[in-house]
């Protein structure tokens, strides 16, 4: 009986004094940042006095809300490493209402929050991009999805998915569904009255050495690149460099490198369902294709012997 097995396989080649075959995933490093563009968002839910836009620091729970954008920029602010490019702030308006009542409070609320930050707040001689949105009708439909507990919700479904414009959706829930939209109004509309924010910044470049203290304090403002050479500093010491990569793997859970790389340890430990699961993250490279032979060897679809000639082939021609 022959074995698919590879744990299996290799006592049987130890038995007949075989050699393992040692598989070398591939992985690629990739290029440096020219230049390390980074952003640190918010979400900030201001509260205005009806049809008033101006800021009011002690009005209801907004001085906690200006306390969280200053923070914000002062994370930023106080980082020697950077310096801050610009900052953009889009303000939102509730469902309710005209809709072109709404457009103008957005748009004068979020210049009044820009105004208040360039006067009151600890961001000075920066560049602020402010917009009113208007209606917040895109979170709005979300709540409408997560939310079970809505009244009349198919019905409200139904309204803000149709070819109406927005003030005749509003009628048509008022009238058709008014128990689920007052509801909405009373527990959900408050949040979509919300100001989101980014402060942009750009990341001087690091050395290695550099690198190593960024890493454990402020990892987003290394890029992949110097990662990557972090990591190859350690590549006699296997354990801290899985632990540089597992990390990376959390800060860029999507990026084609990095499951790339993931995927090629989980092949040196054998883990092919692991290993096939990153490779899904990762384009048509011929890195890619290499570590799915490596996959099939380590599920027995794959001899040893032709393991051996392709894992050969690839590095003849790669190197």
């Amino acid at each position: 009986n022959v074995s698919t097995e590879r744990g299996e396989e290799t006592l049987c080649r130890l038995r007949n004094s075989e050699p393992e075959l040692r598989l070398t995933p591939a992985f690629r490093v990739p290029v440096a940042e020219v230049v390390k563009v980074r952003e640190e968002r918010g979400t900030a839910y201001l509260r205005f006095v009806v049809d008033k836009w101006d800021i009011r620091p002690d009005y209801m729970t907004n001085k906690a809300e200006l306390d969280k954008i200053n923070q914000t920029i002062d994370l930023v602010r106080n980082d020697p490493n950077v310096q801050i490019r610009k900052m953009t702030i889009d303000g939102y308006a509730s469902p309710e209402g005209n809709v072109e009542h709404n457009m103008m409070l957005s748009v004068n609320r979020t210049n009044a929050l820009r105004e208040y930050l360039l006067n009151y707040g600890t961001l000075h001689n920066v560049n602020i991009e402010a917009k009113g949105m208007g209606e917040n009708w895109k979170d709005f439909r979300e709540v409408l999805y997560t939310d079970r507990n809505i009244p009349q919700i198919d019905k409200l479904r139904g309204i803000i998915n149709s070819n109406a414009d927005d003030d005749e959706k509003e009628r048509m829930m008022r009238k058709e569904a008014n128990e689920g939209f007052i509801y909405c109004v009373n527990n959900h509309f408050p949040k979509l009255r919300c100001t989101n924010y980014a402060v942009e910044y750009t990341v001087r470049p690091f050395t290695v050495e550099e690198s190593e203290q960024i890493f454990e304090t402020r990892p987003i403002n290394l890029s992949l690149n110097e990662i990557y050479m972090l990591a190859d500093k350690y590549k006699g010491n296997p354990e801290r460099y899985n632990e540089i990569m597992s990390k990376a793997s959390l800060i860029y859970p999507k990026d084609p490198y990095v499951n790339l790389t993931m995927a090629s340890l989980a092949i040196k430990r054998k883990d092919a369902n692991e290993a096939e699961r990153l490779l899904k993250n990762v384009p048509d490279w011929p890195e890619k294709q290499l570590n799915q032979f490596m996959i099939d060897y380590l599920r027995g679809k794959i001899s040893r012997k032709d393991m051996q000639r392709i894992q050969e082939e690839y590095y003849g021609t790669s190197r």
